[in-house]
């Protein structure tokens, strides 16, 4: 079986060839980068307005202007279940300038469907409540969180092309 003298001679190496002050050395730096990565997040919570009673909303977190402008490669994402208090929490998000996209799964595929011309087709919304009249600009919808901190923002979701899928219409 695996017994003691399995782990003895692991044990006279690690002796023969690291000093305690070596080891030391490796979990100090260890836990600084732990403690760094922790304490350089943020959390949003996000008040909804005009949305469905039911389905799936997916929330992006992004710090990119160019991830942002093209919905893609977002820093966080997460998805839940619409809730009747329309309160959500996203947890660890990176501190400093962010922007928040929300938008209703319809058909829980993951992706924010568009149509031909890549326009969305299904509801959504943009921290700021800023609603774009082309591709999305970050400087319109960013929001600074503070590190270690709980920055409280409303979301009003919306379509794009009305409610009868024309811009302009519904």
């Amino acid at each position: 079986g695996f017994g003691l003298s399995a782990v003895r001679p692991v044990l006279l190496w690690f002796r023969r060839n690291f000093r305690l002050a070596d080891i030391v050395k490796v979990m100090s730096v260890f836990f600084l980068v732990a403690w760094a990565s922790i304490a350089q997040s943020a959390d949003i919570s996000v008040r909804m307005q005009g949305g469905p009673v039911d389905g799936v909303l997916v929330f992006q977190i992004y710090d990119s202007p160019n991830a942002f402008g093209d919905f893609r490669d977002p820093v966080k994402e997460i998805r839940t279940p619409i809730d009747a208090s329309a309160v959500y929490l996203i947890d660890d998000v990176p501190a400093g300038v962010v922007a928040v996209l929300v938008y209703v799964d319809e058909n829980e595929n993951g992706l924010i469907d568009k149509n031909f011309i890549g326009i969305p087709k299904e509801a959504l919304g943009i921290s700021n409540n800023y609603r774009p009249k082309g591709p999305p600009a970050f400087n319109r919808a960013k929001i600074n969180v503070a590190e270690g901190s709980l920055t409280t923002i409303d979301i009003e979701l919306y379509k794009v092309l009305g409610r009868r899928g024309r811009l302009g219409v519904g």
